[in-house]
């Protein structure tokens, strides 16, 4: 239950929440985790996906999954409180996953230019992480849902490119 102004920091080194990525060569290289850790989490992403899109195949919902590190996000929107705790229940039953952060609102799903909007904040985000050069965007994960930014990994910085007036959340 990250988003982008609830970091939870301890000493600069920020456990973060957050969105699916193509393995490649250099995200391999560069990521934090291992190409073990980097397969998981893509194969429990889509068989999390998979499974709650066949438990409410015929009810109108919009969930997104995202894991890192064996944590998994669950983010954006389902009609009833039950099919909510459905999605939860999957994913916390569903193999290799360490812990559940259920982000799911009750609601209609979201339109398609409440989606447009949100790709977009998503990308302004990842720019913005791409432009600074204390973090960099291999060690999470960028989800957006309703306009809410949520990070996922883990990033540690050095006090010493720090402000005086800044903290970790600053950097984002």
């Amino acid at each position: 239950m990250l988003s982008a102004a609830t970091l939870l920091v301890s000493g600069c080194i920020a456990p973060l929440v957050i969105g699916g990525a193509a393995v490649t060569t250099t995200t391999v290289m560069t990521d934090r985790r291992t190409t073990g850790t980097i397969v998981s989490d893509e194969v429990v992403e889509k068989r999390i996906a998979y499974d709650v899109s066949q438990a409410l195949k015929n009810k109108p919902y919009h969930i997104n999954v995202t894991a890192y590190e064996g944590r998994v996000l669950l983010s954006g929107e389902a009609t009833s409180l039950e099919d909510r705790r459905k999605a939860e229940e999957i994913a916390v039953k569903s193999l290799d996953v360490q812990g559940v952060i259920n982000e799911i609102a009750v609601m209609d799903p979201s339109s398609v230019s409440t989606r447009l909007s949100d790709t977009v904040l998503a990308t302004k985000v990842r720019t913005s992480i791409i432009g600074n050069s204390t973090i960099s965007l291999n060690q999470m994960k960028v989800a957006v849902e309703r306009g809410i930014v949520y990070l996922m990994g883990v990033v540690t910085v050095s006090y010493t490119h720090l402000r005086a007036h800044e903290t970790c959340a600053d950097l984002v």
